[in-house]
């Protein structure tokens, strides 16, 4: 017998109104989301890697699971999910940009 729970589970980009159904509890009880910010600084710093000569990172983002549990940290508060593992500040510093 399939879970109920698990039919109202979605994958995808962590979509504002994916949050909001997640947040009320209607008819969605997670996402696996993308944090497309993260994405964009990694997208700048490996293009900035490959243009000075370097080769690419292979640093892949971990899957993340937002639930009701866990959706007011890493951004759910704004409905997005959005990493609060101090990534810009890494990449800042890697560019030795203040």
């Amino acid at each position: 017998m399939p879970n109920a729970g698990m039919a109202m589970l979605s994958a995808g980009d962590g979509s504002e109104s994916a949050f909001l159904r997640i947040r009320t509890g209607t008819f969605q009880t997670g996402t696996v989301a993308e944090p497309l910010n993260l994405h964009g600084w990694q997208l700048v710093d490996e293009m900035n890697r490959l243009l000075a000569g370097g080769g690419v990172t292979g640093y892949v983002v971990p899957v993340h699971l937002v639930t009701a549990e866990n959706i007011a940290a890493d951004g759910g508060d704004r409905l997005i999910y959005d990493p609060a593992n101090g990534y810009r500040d890494i990449y800042r510093h890697i560019w030795q940009r203040p």
